[in-house]
């Protein structure tokens, strides 16, 4: 291997591509060409991904929304039906307890 040569290896190691170039500036073209190429494929990558995670975050979110809601109307049910207990429990006494009942509420 001299310094005209171009080696490309595999993850495992293994070589895939074995090139001479004739002068270091050929060579070196070839790294820089590819290294643009890796990157470009990369950067594509990294947006998909960046996008795929987005859209779960927002689905995510979302479902988090809808179950805040359905909670807090289902609580606000549940505290109407307790102060209409309160109210049935005082009965037609007078104005005062359903005034008190109400600002219970």
């Amino acid at each position: 291997m001299g310094r005209l040569d171009l080696v490309l290896l595999g993850q495992s190691g293994q070589k895939l591509l074995e090139l001479t170039a004739e002068t270091t500036t050929v060579r070196d073209l070839w790294v820089q060409t590819l290294e643009e190429l890796c990157l470009a494929d990369q950067a594509e990558r990294c947006e998909e991904d960046s996008k795929s995670l987005k859209e779960k975050l927002e689905k995510q979110q979302e479902k988090q929304k809808e179950q805040y809601w359905k909670d807090r109307t289902d609580e606000l049910e549940k505290r109407r039906r307790e102060a209409e207990e309160r109210k049935k429990k005082i009965g037609v006494i007078g104005m005062k307890y359903t005034a008190q009942a109400m600002a219970n509420r």
